[in-house]
């Protein structure tokens, strides 16, 4: 379970879709889920086999945003 929290200075929200990079040890290329981002804080699962070994929010980078990426 992951969870995507917005913190615009001005008090805006964005709505759109943005790409999760999910790495594993076992595959070169990630595998790639598509999320909606819709309100201020977001909660995600994904169903996987292994536990990745990182996670990389917008692996493409088509998104301007800075992202700080705890683990729990």
């Amino acid at each position: 379970m992951k969870e995507i929290n917005q913190s615009q200075t001005d008090g805006s929200m964005f709505k759109m879709p943005v790409q999760v990079g999910l790495y594993f040890s076992h595959n070169k290329q990630p595998m790639i889920k598509t999320i909606q981002v819709n309100a201020k804080a977001n909660v995600f699962t994904f169903p996987v086999d292994a536990e990745p070994e990182k996670l990389i929010l917008d692996p493409n980078s088509w998104v301007l945003m800075e992202v700080v990426v705890t683990k729990k």
